[in-house]
């Protein structure tokens, strides 16, 4: 969220304090390291390569070898959850910044 728009937000009567506010931004950061960033480019390649990875050891590993599995859905769980705080952020900010609009529209902010 630029600057405008959190002085768009306050002339609408919304504090730029609002937690809202906040939400939303993180969101677009979150978004933005994602889209942009080469550290956030690799994070996600990494999680989903480690997610892949576990799939394919998982198709080969020995079925009785229970702590061998164990071990690859762990990889692949924390990888997953990697990608799934990342989309609850961006998620949350974008839920937050549509509300946020709605507040502006409903007192009058273009």
């Amino acid at each position: 969220m630029s600057t405008t728009e959190r002085d768009l937000l306050a002339q609408a009567g919304v504090p730029a304090d609002d937690p809202k506010v906040e939400l939303a931004v993180f969101g677009r950061e979150v978004e933005q390291f994602i889209d942009e960033s080469p550290i956030g480019k690799y994070v996600v390649e990494r999680a989903q390569a480690d997610i892949e990875a576990a799939k394919t050891e998982l198709l080969t590993v020995d079925p009785s070898d229970v702590a061998k599995i164990r071990e690859i859905q762990g990889r692949a769980a924390i990888a997953n959850s990697v990608r799934q705080w990342l989309r609850e952020a961006i998620t949350t900010g974008r839920n937050a910044a549509a509300i946020l609009e709605q507040e502006r529209d409903e007192h009058g902010g273009t």
